[in-house]
């Protein structure tokens, strides 16, 4: 996981299967191990009930309840009022939406881990819009209130009509309560359906109900639910 290692300073590995048997975990760890590593993350199916015992056995903690969301592009559907000005993000919107990225994430599983320090988390999310910006994303929309940027969403559209996905998505902390997740969203479907793509998904966290309310608002109905494990070495 050479993001995580890059972030935090901590070789980090990943276990890639959903339902791994306890003798695969006990396998990967000791090549973990093997290789110094000093946190392991696993991604295990909701209903993974053996691997989620077994997991617990081995120390690993349940971090996080990762909710995958989907929406079906069709017609669009109603929208919230709001006087926010949508546009494409630019250079000069660039520290104000690193302190929205900074304040926007922290029902995420690095900041619950509670073993990565709460300034390296927004660290990372930080460096996430910032190189959303500079390509790694298809577009970050943004909006602006009062002359500045307030909130965005990025935006990663697939070739071929597969899904396109939502990668960030936040809002400053003064502007929320006036409508303005709806507003980014709508623009983002709308710019979805321009790809075009047949299908959306975006990530959030069980717990971060308000967000699940935002997609839910626009059309998005859970479409996965999973479990994040940590384990420190």
């Amino acid at each position: 996981m050479d993001w995580d290692e890059a972030v935090f300073g901590v070789r980090t590995a990943r276990l890639v299967p959903t339902e791994p048997d306890a003798a695969q975990l006990r396998t990967a760890l000791a090549e973990i191990r093997a290789w110094d590593g000093r946190v392991a993350h696993l991604l295990l199916e909701s209903g993974a009930d053996e691997s989620a015992r077994a997991a617990a056995d081995l120390g690993f903690r349940c971090v996080d309840v990762r909710v995958t969301l989907r929406w079906a592009a069709g017609p669009e559907p109603a929208s919230m009022a709001t006087g926010a000005l949508l546009r494409p993000a630019r250079d000069a919107d660039l520290g104000a939406l690193e302190r929205i990225a900074r304040a926007s994430f922290g029902d995420s599983r690095y900041y619950r881990d509670g073993c990565y320090p709460a300034e390296r988390c927004g660290d990372l999310y930080a460096r996430w819009i910032r190189e959303s910006c500079a390509g790694a994303a298809d577009l970050v929309l943004v909006a602006e209130a009062a002359g500045s940027a307030a909130g965005f969403v990025t935006c990663h559209a697939r070739a071929g009509g597969e899904a396109g996905s939502i990668g960030l998505f936040g809002v400053a902390l003064e502007a929320r309560g006036a409508g303005l997740a709806s507003r980014l969203l709508g623009g983002a479907q709308e710019w979805f359906r321009g790809v075009p793509v047949g299908a959306v998904i975006v990530v959030t966290q069980g717990r971060n109900v308000a967000a699940q309310r935002a997609y839910q608002r626009r059309g998005f109905l859970t479409h996965a639910v999973q479990l994040w494990y940590h384990l420190w070495l």
